[in-house]
């Protein structure tokens, strides 16, 4: 664990650039029988947050942690259902879905946690993250899920 810690964002960052790769077979084979609106849609929304996630994961700040938490796990649902919606699931689709899962526990990491507040830090100074009770901790998964369902809803309604 030191090591990967010392190793700060990187291999969340290479891990994320990874999955743009995988999901994009594995979300065109879960959309193949859809209509080419719906389509397009979906892509745009995935790239879109996948690109933001990347900006985000790109440049450590405290804003950006808030950025990527939302983003992440959306990225690792969406890859597991694609991965779910196949009657035979390809290598991809599960290495998409793997990947992902990476994502999230790297992600979720305090180191990686500290890395993304320390970002926002002056100079010589360091800055450590406080650590989430858990009563908190618990909350974050249902408003998690509100918030990304919001994001995903509107344009999908129109």
């Amino acid at each position: 664990m030191d090591a990967l810690a010392r190793l700060g964002l990187r291999p969340l960052q290479v891990a994320w650039f990874a999955l743009a790769l995988l999901a994009a077979a594995a979300g065109s084979d879960a959309l193949a029988d859809r209509s080419t609106s719906v389509r397009v849609l979906a892509a745009v929304l995935a790239y879109g947050g996948w690109a933001v996630g990347l900006g985000a994961l790109l440049v450590p700040r405290s804003t950006s942690l808030t950025v990527a938490r939302l983003l992440v796990p959306a990225g690792a649902v969406g890859a597991i259902a694609a991965a779910a919606t196949q009657d035979a699931v390809a290598v991809v689709d599960l290495a998409a879905a793997i990947v992902a899962s990476a994502c999230v526990v790297l992600l979720l990491a305090p180191w990686s946690t500290d890395a993304f507040v320390d970002g926002s830090s002056y100079g010589p100074e360091r800055r450590f993250a406080l650590r989430t009770p858990a009563p908190v901790a618990l909350l974050a998964v249902p408003v998690w899920a509100v918030a990304v369902a919001g994001a995903l809803a509107g344009p999908v309604l129109l």
